[in-house]
């Protein structure tokens, strides 16, 4: 079995408790497994969670916990009310004065967020994360 099937049916069976829930309006734990940088095209692991409450800000938090940076929400593109079903949703944000998007979708391929944000540099960060695992809290 592949490491996308695994993961694809690894969130099936850990996300049950999460289905039926909005996105914009209940709290959410995204568990994250993996990262592909879309720039370089290099994958690896990688271990973080994103913590969605509703449409005011988003929690990214790395080095289990250590590190926490709070994503500003200023809109909100789609609804996503059924997680029985694929969908999306787009949160434009900004953080430390850098704009961007954070995209959460599920697909036939399984679940995944996209990360899209200016830096300081005039670069952007832009990486895909592979989600193992959705929690309400």
């Amino acid at each position: 079995m592949s490491i996308k099937a695994l993961n694809f049916f690894l969130f099936l069976l850990l996300a049950s408790t999460a289905f039926g829930q909005d996105v914009r309006s209940t709290g959410l734990r995204w568990t994250v497994s993996g990262l592909n940088d879309l720039r370089s095209a290099k994958s690896d692991l990688y271990s973080c969670v994103f913590e969605t409450n509703g449409t005011r800000s988003i929690s990214w938090k790395q080095k289990n916990g250590l590190y926490i940076t709070t994503l500003n929400i200023t809109s909100v593109e789609g609804t996503w009310s059924d997680f029985k079903a694929n969908g999306s949703i787009i949160y434009n944000i900004t953080v430390e004065g850098q704009s961007g998007s954070l995209t959460f979708e599920k697909d036939d391929s399984g679940m995944k967020i996209t990360i899209d944000l200016s830096q300081p540099s005039g670069t952007r960060l832009r990486h895909r994360y592979s989600v193992v695992n959705i929690t309400a809290i």
